[in-house]
C-alpha cells in the first residue's frame, strides 16, 4: 500500500516544484545621464529650456540647470516599462533659493496622468542630494513611462540642478 502512495506523492511534488519555478529576472538600464553631452534622452529628443552647467555637478563635469527664468519641465523620452516587475530610479539634485511657494518636483507618467511623486523644493539646499527609488506598482508598467522634472516655477535667484539620472527596469527574461 506504500509504495502506492509514494509515486503519486512524488508526482505532485514534481509538478508543484515546476509550477512554481522562479522567474529569470534581469536589469535593464533604460536612461542613464549625467548631462556630459546633450538633452538627447529628454523632451522629445532634447528640446528643452534648461541648459548644461559647469557650476555645479556630482561626477563628470556638468549637470543640467534650471535657474533664474522661467524653464518647462524637463521630461525624459519615453521609457518602454510594459514589461517590468520593477522600475528603480535614481539621480542626484541640488536646490538654491527654493521657497515654499515653488513647486520643484518629481513626476511619473503612467500612461494617462503625471502622478506627484516628490516635493524636492523642501530639501536641505546648498548640498547635492540622491533621490533613489524602486517601484513595483504597475501603473507605471506602461510603455510610454517618463520621468519629469518640475522646473517651470522657479523664480529669479533660485536654481535646480539634476545629474546622473538612472532608470532600470527589472524584467522577466521568459
Amino acid at each position: 500500500m506504500k509504495s502506492k502512495l509514494i509515486i503519486p506523492i512524488l508526482v505532485l511534488i514534481l509538478a508543484f516544484s515546476m509550477s512554481t519555478a522562479s522567474a529569470v529576472l534581469t536589469n535593464t538600464t533604460m536612461l542613464s545621464d549625467d548631462f556630459e553631452s546633450d538633452f538627447s534622452l529628454w523632451t522629445d529628443n532634447g528640446v528643452t529650456n534648461w541648459v548644461l552647467n559647469t557650476d555645479q555637478f556630482v561626477s563628470g563635469v556638468q549637470s543640467a540647470y534650471a535657474a533664474d527664468r522661467n524653464v518647462d519641465d524637463l521630461l525624459s523620452d519615453d521609457l518602454d516599462m510594459s514589461d517590468a516587475t520593477e522600475i528603480n530610479i535614481t539621480f542626484s539634485y541640488r536646490i538654491s533659493g527654493i521657497d515654499a511657494n515653488d513647486n520643484v518636483a518629481v513626476y511619473y507618467y503612467d500612461g494617462v496622468d503625471y502622478d506627484l511623486i516628490d516635493e524636492i523644493g523642501d530639501d536641505v539646499e546648498g548640498s547635492w542630494l540622491e533621490f533613489s527609488q524602486v517601484t513595483t506598482d504597475a501603473q507605471y508598467f506602461d510603455n510610454g513611462f517618463h520621468i519629469y522634472f518640475e522646473g517651470s516655477s522657479i523664480d529669479n535667484g533660485e536654481a535646480l540642478w539634476i545629474d546622473d539620472v538612472t532608470i532600470i527596469k527589472e524584467h522577466d527574461l521568459n
